[in-house]
């Protein structure tokens, strides 16, 4: 059994997708912010920003734009407070605007080194609201209708959503879910494949392993995605 709280709280967190009803006090919520903003960051950049999205028509837009299945619009729904996380480059030019400096950010650093920052971020909250007896659940497939959550939000150019957190208080309590052993994922000064044994037994921990949208696009949709996000100002 595991003793250190911290740990424990890491081992034990799972994705909620039930909730209750009960509100999140506001001095709750922003301790969780605060949690994230505890996160490491480039060059302590802090490359992010976090919107709260309280108002229930931008909700049922966002709906609209990325739940595609009635069992994600379900717990969507239910989650009393939603948070998106957001890449954002947009508020360090401008701070390299007010102090005369040159931008010399290149277009792939942009977009990976903002991507880091905000999924550190985004997860030492989630692992905040644990600890706070809260719930979360990360909502992932934002980035298939970029353009639309950055005018739904009225995200500035060189803003880029990466993550929903849906958070609230429980209404179910889930098993933990399996992971590869560590003997897949461990690997020392070298990569080494799992053997087809240790991936066939861990094969048999899931049921389906046909991905499902939105993980399967079309190849119009993607390269719509990439346009979408290069407008936004991070080329791919």
């Amino acid at each position: 059994m595991i003793q250190n709280p911290v740990l424990k709280t890491i081992f034990e967190r799972k994705s909620i997708r039930s909730f209750k009803s009960k509100k999140v006090p506001r001095e709750t919520i922003e301790q969780i912010v605060r949690a994230g903003q505890r996160a490491p960051t480039a060059c302590r950049m802090e490359t992010y920003s976090f919107i709260m999205i309280s108002d229930a028509n931008k909700k049922e837009q966002i709906l609209q734009a990325i739940a595609h299945h009635t069992s994600t619009r379900g717990f969507m729904e239910e989650a009393p407070l939603w948070l998106m996380v957001c890449t954002d480059f947009a508020r360090q030019l401008k701070l390299l605007e007010v102090l005369g400096i040159k931008n010399e950010y290149g277009d792939v650093g942009k977009l990976l080194l903002g991507v880091m920052d905000a999924t550190l971020a985004a997860e030492n909250m989630v692992l905040a609201a644990e600890a706070l007896g809260l719930g979360s659940c990360f909502v992932g497939n934002v980035w298939t209708a970029p353009k639309r959550i950055a005018e739904i939000l009225n995200l500035p150019k060189n803003v880029l959503a990466i993550v929903l957190l849906c958070i609230g208080y429980p209404n179910e309590t889930p098993p933990l879910k399996p992971r590869w052993p560590l003997d897949a994922v461990l690997h020392e000064n070298e990569y080494v494949m799992p053997t087809e044994q240790l991936i066939r037994k861990h094969a048999r921990t899931r049921e389906n392993w046909n991905l499902t949208s939105p993980y399967k696009l079309s190849k119009e949709v993607e390269q719509k995605i990439k346009r979408d996000i290069g407008e936004l100002g991070f080329i791919l």
